[in-house]
């Protein structure tokens, strides 16, 4: 057995994940894992631990994804193979996604990362999480000045998935600062390079906020968008209200301005028949707040 064929599966599996083909995905990273403990490839076993990292948190099992990344992390560290801090942002992104912004401000700065830095190619993922972790932070108008730094570094050096998801979010940021025609032109962009390439996980992957902000640009790739649509119900599992579990508010998650606890009591009411009187009475609301 050639030990290329470790590195062809690895790299498979990403292609298949980018996707958002996740069983053939994990099939081909654990398959790359198997192959790489038998003949003792430790660089290639490092890289193989943190992509399945990736696609296990994409299936939804955060706990198998943070101890795969974490296996990776130190594998190269005892062997010096490759660099271990991007396997560190992944670690940070996963808790940031889970709204642990604690843990993602300590990764942060641990490694002191600023907006003065300046963008190097070993560095992206450190520096597109680092962006996420402002815009969680509320820092939009910082965030809108790093990801421009990003921009100019990726589009020069032609490295366009990278650029796919800065554009995706500056269109989360001009969304962020009410800037509805700049969140749909950088929008635009993504899809431009996202849709020939079949890249669905790059959407997936990003704030559902990005998805509500889709369907706004759905005209100019309408097949793509409603495969990412589509992909995202699947695997966003049903929510429901307690109190009301007949009513499915799954869709209210993908709205730019989610619907808070009690707007979602007062439609799950109006769903089961109440007059707004009764509502306001249930809810001891006005009727005007009702309506």
């Amino acid at each position: 057995i050639s030990p290329i064929a470790s590195l062809v599966m690895s790299y498979l599996g990403l292609l298949h994940y980018e996707a958002n083909q996740l069983p053939e995905a994990r099939r081909l990273l654990e398959e790359s894992l198997a192959l790489s403990k038998r003949l003792s490839l430790e660089a290639q076993l490092t890289f193989s631990y943190g992509a399945l990292g990736l696609i296990l948190y994409a299936v939804g099992e955060t706990e198998g994804a943070l101890e795969s990344l974490q296996k990776a992390y130190g594998l190269a560290e005892q062997t010096g193979l490759s660099d271990n801090q991007v396997f560190r942002a992944w670690e940070a992104d996963i808790h940031l996604k889970g709204g642990d912004l604690a843990f993602a401000r300590r990764w942060a700065e641990t490694l002191n990362l600023s907006v003065a830095d300046t963008p190097a190619y070993l560095k992206l993922d450190m520096h597109l999480v680092y962006a996420r972790l402002l815009l969680a932070q509320g820092q939009v108008d910082v965030a809108r000045d790093w990801l421009k730094k990003l921009e100019s570094f990726t589009k020069e050096r032609l490295l366009f998935r990278r650029l796919l998801t800065v554009h995706s979010l500056q269109a989360l940021t001009g969304a962020r600062l009410g800037e509805g025609a700049e969140a749909r032109d950088y929008l635009a962009k993504a899809l431009a390079i996202a849709a020939p390439e079949g890249y669905y996980r790059a959407f997936l992957s990003e704030d559902e906020r990005v998805l509500s902000l889709l369907t706004e640009v759905r005209h100019l790739e309408p097949a793509f968008v409603d495969k990412v649509l589509e992909y995202a119900n699947v695997s966003r599992p049903k929510q429901v209200i307690p109190e009301h579990p007949d009513v499915d508010v799954t869709n209210a998650e993908a709205l730019f301005e989610p619907l808070s606890e009690r707007e979602l009591e007062v439609l799950a009411l109006i769903a089961g028949g109440f007059a707004n009187r009764e509502i306001a009475s249930k809810l001891f609301i006005s009727q005007g707040t009702v309506k």
